[in-house]
């Protein structure tokens, strides 16, 4: 295999070649959308890694940027490690136990003063590692149709090379923030190659396959879950509320306004511009294969969802509801996220609708299965080393347990036929 080539714009590639190694994968590694990354995040700089056998997304972050997908950030984070409340009697404990002999013996007692040390102690013995990660996972992408063999080459060698990419270029760390669980031959690659592992998450997604109808759909729940649903999308009809397609050039800044006011509520630090520009990326880059649905109140939009239409998946991408109480009913959720985009899909003969991560309660209620994510970071530091090993087995054994609840809470509860979490213990933890 030739020397994997590093470019810093997706314009510097022949298409072509690009073409040539990612054929068959979804619109999130298409050149559109590798321009759309370079266009939209301030404070990250895309890289490509391309042979003639693979390809992979990579991310510099400045330490100034914004987003938690820094695997600093990420692991040090409260949602991420699963700490429900502030004073969660059992964080603290393990918190400090990972900590111990990292980050030097006056160890706050506080909850928010061990996430500070924790972080300090990631960037110090870590670094800022240079990110292996796209839309919605990180992954090699393989030309199709190699041997087994040398799919096993094709791994390996590309994720040496990002390694040594990054020592290049001054770092020394690297971590592929959202592999796939699914992706056993990734894992396996991985682990060999030194990166130390956690689960962060679970990408929700409902699946059609079998499904012609929105009643088969329905079909797959136990009777408490179609009655729910049922009731409602009742509830929905008679508070006066439609849900449908609409034009998304003329609902940008309604829609931008919604997702502000979501994200507000959520303490999620966008701005109105940002929210318009994303919008207007999203549409150059992707033209009619961005669909935005709206829940209308009378002549108002009260609620809005964008999508983008794949070859066989549905991806819901922006939600953003307002903040009159019409809004905040449980059907303006669940049409714009879920019924809605379920139509759709069906009647476009797509077999996947993808939800995105977080907010797991109110996915798996309407038929979500949740597929593993997990953050895996390697290290030239033999101290970064030693401090992923106790971090990142704390952090996946605190997800481990947060994700086995909720199975407990959904499996068998809601549907009839399949599970409703694809978990870590069915796929080889």
């Amino acid at each position: 295999m030739p020397d994997v080539e590093c470019f810093d714009t997706i314009g510097a590639i022949d298409p072509a070649r690009w073409q040539g190694v990612t054929a068959g994968q979804d619109l999130a590694y298409s050149p559109a959308y590798m321009r759309y990354l370079e266009s939209q995040e301030p404070g990250c700089r895309p890289l490509l890694m391309l042979g003639d056998l693979a390809a992979c997304c990579l991310a510099e972050f400045s330490a100034r940027s914004p987003f938690t997908s820094k695997p600093a950030s990420l692991l040090t984070d409260r949602q991420y490690l699963r700490i429900g409340r502030p004073d969660e009697p059992a964080a603290v404990p393990e918190l400090r136990s990972a900590l111990a002999g990292h980050a030097g013996d006056a160890l706050p007692p506080d909850l928010g003063g061990l996430l500070r040390r924790a972080w300090q102690t990631f960037v110090t013995s870590v670094g800022m590692p240079v990110v292996v990660r796209n839309l919605w996972d990180s992954r090699v992408l393989l030309a199709t149709g190699l041997e087994p063999a040398a799919r096993r080459y094709a791994l390996a060698r590309m994720i040496e090379a990002v390694k040594s990419e990054a020592i290049r270029r001054g770092y020394r760390s690297v971590a592929f923030v959202y592999t796939p669980g699914e992706d056993a031959a990734l894992q396996r690659a991985l682990r060999a190659a030194g990166f130390a592992r956690a689960l962060i998450g679970g990408l929700a997604a409902i699946d059609l396959r079998g499904c012609a109808t929105f009643d088969d759909y329905l079909d797959r729940f136990r009777s408490r879950g179609r009655q729910r649903i049922r009731a409602e999308i009742r509830q929905f009809a008679e508070a006066g509320l439609r849900v449908q397609r609409i034009d998304h050039a003329a609902a940008v800044r309604q829609m931008a306004e919604l997702e502000l006011a979501t994200s507000v509520r959520h303490d999620r630090p966008v701005t109105l511009p940002q929210q318009r520009n994303m919008h207007a990326a999203l549409s150059q880059a992707f033209g009619d294969r961005l669909v935005a649905c709206g829940v209308t109140s009378g002549d108002r939009l009260v609620a809005s969802a964008a999508m983008l239409r794949g070859d066989r998946e549905l991806r819901v991408l922006l939600y953003g509801a307002g903040d009159e109480p019409i809004a905040r009913l449980p059907g303006v959720y669940g049409s714009a996220v879920a019924y809605w985009p379920i139509r759709q899909a069906l009647a476009w003969g797509l077999d996947t609708v993808r939800l995105g991560y977080e907010g797991y309660d109110a996915k798996l209620l309407r038929g979500a299965r949740l597929l593993p994510r997990y953050i895996q970071v390697w290290t030239a530091s033999a101290a970064g080393r030693a401090f992923l090993a106790d971090w990142l087995s704390m952090a996946d054994a605190r997800a481990a347990q947060f994700f086995l609840e909720l199975e407990a809470k959904y499996h068998n509860r809601c549907h009839a036929a399949t599970p409703t979490y694809a978990g870590p213990h069915r796929l080889g933890r």
